[in-house]
């Protein structure tokens, strides 16, 4: 089974919808979160259409206006029920049919705003379920100030905030590989930032 979640940052140019057709055929991806759309949602369904084809979706436009999180999933490998939409995250219950394992999967992408995002914390750690939970995507937060290289140094009570919260959830960090600092806002050198 394999899941992916990808900040697009814009989905309406057709060079990254390529981009996403070629990422699923590579890596045959079973679910696929992408975050930060911009696609208004009269023009949602063509371009979902012409992508995903029989792949199902979910997505909070009902929550926020731009429809910030779009939740694809390939129905002949996994079946997704909705359990909470809000305008930071979608959460849900999953079955993979060849592995026969059940499980939740809360695809988040958090406000820039740290007030805004208490909303988020309080609705991951109300929903918290029983079940093996993932929780992935972008939370507009690091953990910690090694996490992000910028002019000013991450605020350590919004930081202390995401913790708390992922401690409530008992969530931790899944080993990765790779670069560490995947995002950049591509400025010029003085206020580049990168987490």
């Amino acid at each position: 089974m394999k899941i992916a979640s990808w900040n697009i940052r814009g989905f309406n140019c057709p060079i990254k919808q390529q981009e996403v057709r070629s990422f699923l055929l590579v890596n045959q991806i079973d679910i696929l979160c992408l975050l930060e759309t911009r696609v208004k949602s009269a023009k949602a369904p063509p371009i979902v259409q012409d992508l995903f084809g029989n792949w199902n979706v979910i997505c909070n436009y009902g929550q926020h206006y731009n429809g910030r999180i779009w939740l694809f999933y390939n129905p002949s490998t996994i079946s997704i029920s909705s359990q909470i939409i809000t305008s930071q995250m979608i959460c849900c219950k999953a079955h993979h049919y060849g592995t026969n394992i059940d499980f939740c999967i809360s695809m988040v992408y958090g406000f820039n705003n740290a007030v805004a995002r208490n909303e988020l914390w309080n609705s991951l750690t109300s929903y918290c379920p029983f079940e093996p939970w993932l929780v992935m995507g972008d939370f507009n937060i690091v953990r910690c100030p090694e996490e992000k290289m910028r002019p000013t140094p991450p605020a350590i009570h919004e930081m202390t905030e995401f913790n708390d919260c992922l401690a409530s959830c008992h969530l931790d960090d899944m080993t990765s590989t790779g670069a560490g600092l995947t995002w950049t806002n591509k400025q010029d050198t003085i206020t580049t930032i990168w987490t």
